[in-house]
């Protein structure tokens, strides 16, 4: 039985100790070694090996910047031109004061500008998940996943208030409508999770999406979708005022008939490269 060891650095050369007695031991299975990875890895460790090797991490990375650099690829209906995140994505100083003790990773999605209502056309979510690094790690932590999502029917603008939402959501993913002058604004079902902002160093937020098929000869729907992250005093506090503040809005893209990603990440160009973000969707078909 392994038992955990403290530091990365300490896990590693438990490895290198037990692969070097089964190449000297031949008649030893590689069951043991891999038995070993399984067990010595702690919970939560971000590391490669965790994940879908499929995935090019490179690309991911030129996504997750691309999704904060590059402007929207259609305009969101309803959203004023002076709001900041309309046009483009952008990324807000995380608070460090201590103030904020939890965290919710979200998501909206819009009718296109200049586009007619389409409340028939449906799309698919799933795997809304947040990820943080922290000042004492050197690994990205995930710390919400779900496929299972909740939300309501906002104004285009947020200025009046919500109506109930059309979806419906299960641990396998979620099918939602819009409703016309609305927007779709979701989040995990499991709501806040707990979070010391004064500790965070980056933040980074993903969700798969596609539109359901139309009647053949119908043309696609104009969708779009993006996503953020809200900070929050507390697990309960009432949404309002000084209660929330955001860190940050990806980029809008549109909704098409395979499975895209749609991120967001404070993450500088330079932490992304030390410190890639894990797989975020290895049955994406964005990469």
């Amino acid at each position: 039985m392994c038992h955990e060891i403290p530091g990365s650095a300490a896990r590693v050369n438990v490895l290198r100790a037990v692969t070097i007695d089964v190449i000297r031991q031949p008649s030893l299975k590689l069951a043991l070694v891999l038995g070993c990875v399984a067990c010595c890895i702690l919970q939560g460790d971000a590391v490669a090996i965790a994940h879908d090797a499929s995935v090019d991490a490179a690309a991911q990375t030129r996504l997750l910047r691309s999704d904060m650099s590059r402007p929207s690829e259609k305009m969101p209906a309803g959203v004023p031109a002076s709001y900041d995140w309309t046009g483009h994505p952008r990324a807000r100083p995380i608070d460090g004061t201590g103030a904020f003790r939890a965290f919710t990773a979200w998501g909206q999605l819009y009718q296109c500008a200049g586009t007619r209502p389409t409340p028939r056309d449906t799309v698919d979510l799933r795997g809304l998940q947040a990820w943080v690094l922290l000042r004492d790690s050197h690994r990205w932590r995930q710390i919400q996943f779900s496929s299972d999502l909740a939300g309501g029917a906002f104004a285009d603008d947020y200025a009046s208030p919500s109506l109930p939402a059309l979806y419906s959501a299960s641990a396998d993913g979620t099918a939602a409508q819009l409703v016309p002058g609305h927007n779709f604004h979701f989040w995990p079902s499991a709501g806040r999770v707990s979070l010391d902002a004064s500790n965070v160093v980056a933040v980074t937020v993903a969700v798969e999406a596609r539109l359901e098929p139309t009647a053949e000869g119908v043309p696609a729907s104009c969708l779009v979708l993006s996503v953020g992250g809200d900070l929050w005093k507390s697990l309960t506090a009432a949404p309002g005022g000084s209660a929330s503040a955001d860190v940050g809005i990806g980029r809008f893209k549109r909704v098409e008939q395979r499975w895209r990603l749609f991120t967001m990440t404070t993450a500088s160009p330079r932490v992304l490269h030390q410190v890639p973000v894990p797989a975020l969707a290895p049955r994406s078909e964005e990469f």
